[in-house]
Formats: C-alpha cells, sequence, structure tokens
C-alpha cells in the first residue's frame, strides 16, 4: 500500500478551483503552500509538461502545466495554480494559464504585488489570506 500524498504535493489531486487566488511573486509562494495563487511571470523555458518561468521579483520558479487549461502562446503569462512543495522548493501545479502580452515591465508588476502585501493593504482590500481565513471571522 502507498503512503497518502500530502495535498501539498505535485503528485496530489488538483480539484477545480473558483475562489481567490491572490497575485504573488516568488519570494511569496512559501507563505502560500497548499493553496492557490496567480504568479503573473515571463516564460524562461517550456519543456513536456514542465515550465521554467522568471517570476515578476527575478525568482525561478518550475510550473507543472499536466493539470493546465491550454499551452501559452505569448512571452508573459499569468499562471494560476496551487502551491506545493515535494522537496523544499516551491512550485506550482497550474490549473490556468492566462496569456498577456510579449512585452511587460516585471518591475512595475513587482511593485503592485509588494503593495498588496503590504501589511497596510492585504486584508482589508485584496484579503490574501482569504483561503486561511473566511471574510466572516475577521470581524
Amino acid at each position: 500500500m502507498n503512503p497518502p500524498v500530502s495535498q501539498s504535493s505535485i503528485h496530489a489531486p488538483i480539484e477545480e478551483y473558483q475562489g481567490l487566488s491572490p497575485r504573488v511573486n516568488g519570494s511569496l509562494l512559501p507563505l502560500f503552500i497548499g493553496l492557490y495563487v496567480t504568479l503573473p511571470c515571463r516564460i524562461a523555458a517550456k519543456d513536456a509538461g514542465l515550465m521554467t518561468v522568471i517570476a515578476s521579483d527575478g525568482s525561478e520558479v518550475k510550473v507543472h502545466m499536466l493539470a493546465a487549461n491550454r499551452e501559452p502562446s505569448t512571452k508573459f503569462v499569468e499562471v494560476m495554480g496551487k502551491v506545493c512543495n515535494d522537496d523544499g522548493v516551491p512550485e506550482i501545479v497550474a490549473i490556468r494559464v492566462t496569456d498577456m502580452t510579449n512585452d511587460l515591465d516585471l518591475l512595475v508588476v513587482d511593485r503592485v504585488i509588494k503593495h498588496i502585501h503590504s501589511p497596510r493593504f492585504k486584508n482589508t482590500i485584496f484579503n490574501v489570506d482569504g483561503q486561511r481565513i473566511p471574510w466572516y471571522k475577521k470581524f
């Protein structure tokens, strides 16, 4: 008998998800293990179900495309998926990839992400912890 698979494993089943998925950069991924996020990024390499992307903060992130809705057709994309951590390095199992453009200033994107996650805004406007804490328990 095989041992149970952790919900934060890239081998765990990916369920349909329609809830909150805050935009993040690579350095924020460890805070969202087992949760869904949206990662704006530049595609660095694609290879048989695996994409290597550069997040807005310059971090390199592995994206598993097996559950993704389609292959990207632009250089810059947003990857929505579940953050997993099999070997101590956060990776994303994509469920949706959205084409953005072939020309994007990731430094500006990163500044916006940092504002979203700043203590001043993260739960008053953007509900960053919405997957962990239901909105009605915050008051």
